[in-house]
């Protein structure tokens, strides 16, 4: 893989694999959230269907795009600014925050699919690429991409820069690295990822300035926070605020944690919760290893992978981690390797995440924890 210019011929395949499944998915969380307010109550208005995609972080989106961070340490200062902005910057066409928050979600999420058919096709091949894009905009958690969330936009970044960075493109891959940094912190992992390829692609001696570009908007957050609140470290820093109240460690004593907490919980809906977190957590474990074990898939890609689940499970308590599976995208080569004798099973995975991504957008509209 030596260019990242890609000819029209190949815009224009990938169009045709990405705007099906993209309609499709959009149809099938569509119809779950109209369905989800109808059962909740009685009236599908557009109140009612906009209020369904304001809750659990979206609501912290929202409030940022809408006034800032507080002059103080608040739970808000957890949320980089990226998605806010871009929120901010779309609501002047839309004048409504929700309507804007969605219509960039929608709009990343078609960049997303696009850079990873890109990416799956120079990897794999056209029908590889085709499954890929698929998988993921019907995935179990797939009602992400059209909430009010950081999903669409981060994993848009991620992708772009995985594709760059394989075709040699140091400077265009930190640069998408910099904008999903900016989305959501998990992006840093790009860092090494960029790093590693930068070997082995001999490009150190030339390129290695590039690297300074993705940690920058982690920089510029943590100068903005000096002057608005007097702490520079506020990201971390609101992680231990009751809202939250994580802190780093070992990933078995965040799953002995959940586990705990599953096994004890009384309300059925809790022990769900906590058993899905539990669940996911070791599901990514799963994917983390058979990337490693698969040799055809890229090292760098596998490192990746397992820098994104350490991250989200390297935590006292592991929550979202359902979610935080979204961004291990880059696995679906891997099952694309596994069902490439067996290309009638594709259709059946897709199948079921399109079942279970009705059910989460169900329940997400409702104000149900689903990640």
């Amino acid at each position: 893989m030596t260019s990242a210019a890609v000819p029209p011929a190949r815009w224009r395949e990938g169009w045709g694999a990405v705007l099906p499944a993209f309609a499709t998915a959009k149809a099938f969380t569509l119809v779950a959230v109209v369905l989800a307010v109808e059962h909740g109550t009685a009236s599908v208005t557009w109140a009612s269907l906009r209020d369904a995609f304001t809750h659990w972080d979206a609501i912290s989106y929202l409030d940022i795009a809408g006034h800032g961070y507080p002059p103080r340490l608040d739970y808000h200062d957890a949320f980089l600014p990226g998605y806010p902005l871009l929120v901010k910057a779309a609501s002047l066409l839309t004048r409504d925050l929700v309507s804007a928050g969605v219509l960039v979600s929608a709009l990343a999420e078609l960049a997303a699919l696009l850079f990873i058919h890109e990416l799956v096709s120079r990897e794999r091949d056209g029908r590889a690429a085709k499954f890929a894009v698929w998988a993921v905009a019907l995935a179990p958690l797939g009602y992400f991409f059209s909430g009010v969330y950081t999903e669409s936009a981060f994993i848009a970044g991620t992708a772009l820069s995985l594709l760059l960075v394989r075709a040699g493109n140091m400077r265009g891959a930190s640069l998408a690295a910099a904008f999903a940094v900016a989305m959501r912190l998990t992006g840093i992992v790009l860092l090494p990822v960029i790093a590693i390829e930068m070997a082995r692609q001999g490009r150190v001696r030339s390129d290695a300035r590039w690297l300074a570009l993705v940690p920058l908007p982690l920089l510029l957050f943590a100068a903005y926070m000096s002057v608005r609140s007097g702490d520079v470290l506020a990201l971390a820093h609101a992680e231990s605020l009751p809202s939250f109240g994580e802190a780093p460690a070992w990933p078995w004593d965040g799953l002995r944690a959940t586990w705990a907490t599953a096994a004890t919980a009384t309300d059925p809906t809790n022990h769900s919760i906590f058993i899905r977190e539990t669940v996911a957590g070791l599901l990514g474990f799963a994917v983390v290893a058979v990337a490693w074990i698969d040799a055809r898939f890229p090292r760098s890609m596998a490192l990746y992978c397992t820098l994104v689940w350490l991250m989200a499970v390297s935590l006292t308590f592991w929550r979202s981690v359902p979610r935080y599976d979204l961004a291990l995208f880059p696995a679906i080569i891997v099952v694309a390797d596994v069902t490439a004798r067996t290309p009638a099973v594709r259709p059946l995975l897709v199948a079921a995440a399109a079942a279970l991504l009705g059910w989460g957008a169900f329940m997400f509209a409702q104000g149900q924890w689903i990640g």
